[in-house]
């Protein structure tokens, strides 16, 4: 069923992409070797490449996000996927869009 709900979301993302639409990305940054010693946990929970969850006062709370990258993802891969996808939807008409049109205003930042 969660794999069913992720190809959902991933194909709905597609046709979202080629429509132009603003992208939200979750980067969970590895725990340094200070808060280890220190003995700090992670507070963040992973349960998909789509969502990410924490406890807050005894309630688990959960946020959606475009993609979710965990704190092993590499930093090119978190540069390819992001851009991959913000270029892919800032410019159709070098994906393959028959149709000319304005080029939409977009912002790609890292």
């Amino acid at each position: 069923m969660q794999d069913e709900s992720i190809m959902r979301k991933k194909y709905f993302n597609m046709m979202e992409d080629m429509k132009g639409k603003i992208r939200v990305y979750a980067r969970v940054r590895p725990m340094l070797e200070f808060e280890r010693s220190r003995g700090q946990k992670e507070a963040l929970i992973i349960p998909d490449e789509l969502s990410l969850e924490h406890m807050w006062k005894d309630k688990k709370r959960e946020f959606s996000f475009d993609a979710v990258f965990s704190p092993s993802t590499s930093q090119d891969k978190v540069w390819h996927d992001a851009n991959d996808r913000s270029l892919t939807s800032c410019f159709p008409s070098l994906t393959g869009s028959k149709r000319r049109k304005q080029l939409p205003k977009c912002s790609c930042f890292a």
